[in-house]
């Protein structure tokens, strides 16, 4: 099935939003360590941009303090400023954004920060 036939079947079940968890930081580079069987960035963004389609309210999460470096927590937001900017004209599109910081107690990446090297890259 297609995202959007997902989608509009569970509307029709009843579901009027959908929880934006699972996004993690939007970059590969990052989704492929912390969460390496879940979707890939683009698809997270294409069932995003399909409820939006379908006008159902989202939400959009942002963990963060992991792996990742301030580009890829920047290219995050921006990535999801572009989606909402895409959603058609009276939808709903994000409705939250909730960021969070990366608990690592009792995981396998306690202790793996991104590297100073990498935290102050900021050229976009």
């Amino acid at each position: 099935m297609t995202f959007a036939e997902v989608l509009t079947s569970l509307i029709d079940a009843g579901l009027d939003s959908l929880p934006g968890a699972g996004a993690e930081i939007l970059s590969d580079r990052v989704r492929e360590i912390v969460s390496p069987v879940k979707v890939s960035s683009d698809g997270w963004l294409e069932v995003m941009r399909t409820a939006h389609r379908l006008n159902l309210p989202t939400s959009a999460t942002m963990m963060y303090g992991h792996v990742e470096t301030i580009r890829e927590r920047i290219e995050h937001l921006i990535r999801l400023r572009e989606l909402q900017q895409e959603k058609p004209e009276n939808h709903y599109g994000f409705i939250t954004f909730i960021p969070w910081p990366f608990q690592d107690e009792g995981t396998k990446l306690r202790g793996k920060r991104a590297s100073k090297a990498h935290t102050t890259d900021l050229i976009i």
